[in-house]
C-alpha cells in the first residue's frame, strides 16, 4: 500500500507474529486485534489474507467472505483469496434458494 504510513517496529513485529501463527483461532484473534490497533496499516491486506484462511479453516464462511471482500478491495488481483472465496461459495450454494430474476427488456 503506497499511501500507508511507514510501519513502526512494533507494527512490523505484530504483523510477522500473525503471519507465523499456525493455530487458526489464535490467528483470527491476533489479526482482528492488529486491524483494530493499526486500521490504516500497510499490512491490512496481509491481515485480511490471514483472516480469510483462518476463517475458512474454522468454517466461518460469512466472516471469511467479509474479510475476503475487504482484501479484494485493497488488492483486486489476489488470486489465492479469490480462489478460496470461490471455493467456499461453491460449497455453500443452495439450489433451493430463491434466484435473482434478470430484468426483461
Amino acid at each position: 500500500m503506497d499511501n500507508a504510513p511507514a510501519a513502526s517496529p512494533e507494527e512490523d513485529s505484530a504483523s510477522k507474529t500473525v503471519q507465523q501463527t499456525t493455530d487458526p483461532n489464535k490467528r483470527i484473534q491476533m489479526a482482528e486485534d492488529f486491524l483494530k490497533k493499526y486500521p490504516q496499516s500497510r499490512y491490512r491486506a496481509s491481515m485480511y489474507q490471514a483472516l480469510v484462511s483462518a476463517y475458512f479453516a474454522t468454517q466461518q464462511v460469512p466472516k471469511m467472505l467479509e474479510a475476503g471482500e475487504k482484501e479484494v478491495e485493497l488488492n483486486p488481483n489476489d488470486a489465492p483469496v479469490l480462489a478460496v472465496m470461490g471455493q467456499a461459495l461453491a460449497r455453500t450454494y443452495n439450489a433451493k434458494a430463491p434466484r435473482c430474476r434478470e430484468a426483461v427488456g
